[in-house]
């Protein structure tokens, strides 16, 4: 951070075994962070990825269903952080909590980096703005904006450049179909 870094971070709650002090010890870490002036947390919900030694475990246990489509609503729920379909894998903490969980860690997060370094809010409305979102939050920002123009009627903005300067010529569901495909391949 002190050599003007951009700095972003990503945390993971959820784990089996994992307790909800656990989870209030990776917030301190996320406090420390926005103290730090890092520009970026995301925080996600534990999936136990196919291929994974936590996803065999868990479906040796019966915990994870047989390919099918029982295993697809499993993937599509878990693998694409679906807010509605995020689970807990946790014996100590339900799948209300870990919405909470994930929700309450970005929001303490972005709440103290606003409140410690209030000028990134303005370059936040300007990325958003311009259609050119770089944190998690403005991500979640924009998306939220696209579904209100849809509600209304107003034209979609074309989709920022990407890093090598072509614009994306891949619709989301194309990219999620594909990566599903990778998922299942490597099963």
């Amino acid at each position: 951070v002190r050599e003007g870094l951009l700095q972003k971070a990503n945390i993971v709650v959820g784990f089996p075994g994992e307790r909800k002090r656990d989870v209030l010890a990776s917030y301190g870490f996320i406090l420390r962070m926005a103290l730090a002036g890092v520009r970026d947390v995301a925080v996600f919900p534990f999936v136990p990825y196919p291929g994974s030694e936590f996803h065999g475990e868990l479906r040796s246990a019966g915990k994870i269903p047989e390919p099918g489509d029982a295993y697809d609503r499993f993937l599509e729920n878990n693998v694409y952080n679906s807010f509605a379909g995020m689970r807990s894998w946790s014996e100590h903490f339900g799948d209300s909590s870990i919405r909470l969980f994930t929700t309450g860690g970005m929001a303490m997060f972005y709440a103290a980096q606003f409140t410690l370094r209030p000028w990134r809010i303005a370059g936040t409305l300007t990325r958003i703005a311009r259609g050119r979102p770089d944190t998690m939050l403005e991500r979640m920002l924009e998306g939220i904006l696209v579904r209100i123009r849809g509600l209304t009627g107003k034209p979609r903005r074309k989709p920022a450049p990407t890093l090598d300067g072509a614009r994306e010529r891949e619709s989301a569901p194309r990219r999620e179909a594909a990566a599903e495909k990778r998922i299942h391949d490597a099963a």
